[in-house]
């Protein structure tokens, strides 16, 4: 037994005593930031939201569709045994452990709508199984989003309008023709 004296008296404590000691607490874990690739961030508003937790939502455009992902687990004993995984709805099948690894990294995601789910560790393997989320969504290229797929059966339509005028035509022609004659 160790015995320490100060102002208010003595402490004492048994050192084995803290070695046998588990960390039984849950601990957070969070996003902290996500990066596009190419040096092109996202407009600070939208990463003040996100790290704010402001929205659980980003928005990126399609010629942007790849990009880092960062989170921690906010347990600070042992941090370097602290465990994660993630996974990412819509393209991960199961969870990604990634031992000790904060941070994944995304290529050239398919427009859509996807959910990145992160679940940490303290260092005594106690797991946050809530864990945290954000909504990603990846902007269509203008020539396929909705109002684009309007015009091309617009387009379409005046086509097989212009193909059906055209032989109307031809035909009144050709019954015209067949009359005079």
């Amino acid at each position: 037994r160790f015995y320490f004296g100060g102002i208010n008296g003595f402490n004492s404590f048994f050192p084995n005593a803290l070695l046998e000691r588990n960390n039984t607490i849950v601990p957070n874990v969070e996003i902290t930031q996500i990066k596009l690739l190419g040096n092109i961030e996202l407009d600070i508003e939208q990463r003040l939201q996100c790290l704010l937790k402001r929205t659980d939502e980003v928005v990126i455009p399609y010629n942007q569709s790849s990009f880092s992902l960062s989170y921690v687990s906010l347990s600070y004993i042992s941090a370097k045994k602290n465990q994660y995984a993630y996974r990412l709805l819509g393209v991960d099948n199961s969870w990604i452990y990634a031992n000790n690894t904060q941070e994944v990294t995304y290529l050239n995601l398919s427009p859509g709508e996807y959910v990145f789910q992160v679940k940490a560790s303290n260092n005594d393997g106690v797991w946050n199984d809530i864990g945290a989320h954000l909504n990603i969504k990846i902007l269509p290229p203008f020539w396929l989003t909705i109002y684009a797929k309007i015009f091309y059966c617009l387009l379409f339509l005046l086509l097989l309008f212009l193909i059906w005028k055209v032989y109307y035509e031809k035909q009144e022609r050709k019954h015209k023709k067949i009359l005079e004659d």
